[in-house]
């Protein structure tokens, strides 16, 4: 995808209504998304008691 193209809107059709996303805004919040449950992921972690770099390690 070319940056010019970042730009381009998206129209996602739903039952009653339809929306508008730049394609860039669609690619922010995907990015946004994975922070979100890899940082949830790594609290469950520390919760579950591996906290510490390398000491569960085998």
């Amino acid at each position: 995808m070319k940056d010019s193209e970042l730009e381009e809107n998206i129209t996602m059709k739903r039952k009653n209504s339809e929306d508008t996303l730049q394609k860039q805004w669609i690619l922010y919040h995907l990015i946004e998304h994975e922070a979100h449950h890899r940082g949830q992921m790594f609290m469950l972690l520390r919760m579950a008691g591996m906290n510490k770099k390398n000491e569960n390690r085998i």
